[in-house]
């Protein structure tokens, strides 16, 4: 992940069902400390897919500034 302009480096592990909720504020899975992250910005979501294969959802949690998928 960047935020503010520097890589932050970590591993998260993802429960397959589960919702990771990602944003600056205190209460989420994984913070970025960036004043144009929200503190609830999105929600990463590992899903089966048709095929039986992982399928990544990513969720805008109404962010001030919107999700960009690169």
């Amino acid at each position: 992940f960047w935020a503010g302009g520097q890589r932050l480096r970590g591993r998260w592990d993802f429960a397959p069902g589960r919702s990771v909720v990602i944003g600056r504020g205190s209460d989420v899975a994984i913070r970025l400390p960036d004043e144009e992250v929200s503190r609830r910005h999105c929600a990463l979501e590992c899903l089966p897919g048709r095929s039986g294969a992982p399928t990544w959802w990513v969720t805008d949690l109404r962010s001030r500034f919107g999700v960009v998928l690169n």
